[in-house]
Formats: structure tokens, C-alpha cells, sequence
């Protein structure tokens, strides 16, 4: 879990202000379910309410960090192949969040 500093204590990894900066919206990406904040996708979905993401890919290697703060919920997928990215981006990820936000 993303330990972040209470409205009174200052002793989290990321302060709350330092968060609410970063994903903040400063551009509409892909319609309206989609924007970026500072480094951070940000994506407004139906089914499962706001999240902010981060991909990354090298050759060999492709990843996700996805997080769900309102339901204290974040998943990581690491992948050892580039080959796979849409199956980590869009396929494997929203099935685990399906399975665990049900």
C-alpha cells in the first residue's frame, strides 16, 4: 500500500499535496475517460471508478503501476518481454482488477 502522509502527519512517502499535484489533469488525452497529470495517466472508468497509471517499456521488458486510491487498491504487472505489452497493458491487468474490485 502507497503510504501517504494524513492531513496532520507529515511522515508518509508521498505528501498528499505532492499526490493531488501529480495527478492532477493537465492534459485530455484519449476523450473524456482519459487525461495526463504530471508523469501519471489518469483514467475515469464505470465499472471501477478513478485510477492513475504509469507503463514502461525497453526492449525485453514492459510494465504497469496502477492505482486505485479511493479503494486502497494498486497492482504492479513486471513482463521479461516487450512482445507482450498489450496483453500486460489492457488485457491481463483489467482482468486481475476485475477479479479483486468485484
Amino acid at each position: 500500500m502507497l503510504r501517504t502522509a494524513k492531513q496532520d502527519d507529515d511522515k508518509g512517502l508521498i505528501s498528499k499535496s505532492s499526490l493531488a499535484e501529480l495527478w492532477e489533469p493537465q492534459h485530455l488525452a484519449h476523450g473524456k475517460n482519459i487525461s495526463i497529470g504530471l508523469g501519471w495517466w489518469i483514467k475515469d472508468d464505470e465499472k471501477y471508478g478513478r485510477s492513475y497509471f504509469h507503463v514502461g517499456t525497453n526492449p525485453g521488458y514492459c510494465s504497469i503501476l496502477m492505482l486505485y486510491p479511493e479503494k486502497d487498491f494498486g497492482i504492479v504487472i513486471l513482463s521479461n518481454g516487450w512482445y507482450g505489452k498489450e496483453a500486460v497493458w489492457n488485457k491481463l491487468f483489467y482482468e486481475l482488477v476485475g477479479m479483486y474490485l468485484k
